[in-house]
């Protein structure tokens, strides 16, 4: 991931997706974690995880998944 904030726009947009929405009408994503962390613990760790607006994201490497909180699986 060489563009900043990839971790962070791929996030978003995939809970936008999920919600049916526009991604700038989602929450602020750094009211959940640190963005600027978020990168840097993306290329350094195994594993990330956090919620954001009733969903499981789950950061590992290069593939980001989002799941219901219920656990359904969404992307």
């Amino acid at each position: 991931m060489s563009e900043r904030n990839t971790v962070i726009n791929e996030v978003i947009d995939r809970v936008a997706e999920l919600e049916n929405k526009h991604s700038e009408s989602l929450p602020p994503l750094a009211k959940t974690i640190d963005p600027d962390a978020l990168e840097v613990l993306a290329s350094d760790v195994d594993r990330i995880e956090f919620t954001y607006l009733g969903y499981c994201v789950v950061v590992t490497g290069e593939e980001i998944q989002v799941n219901e909180i219920n656990g359904d699986n969404k992307t």
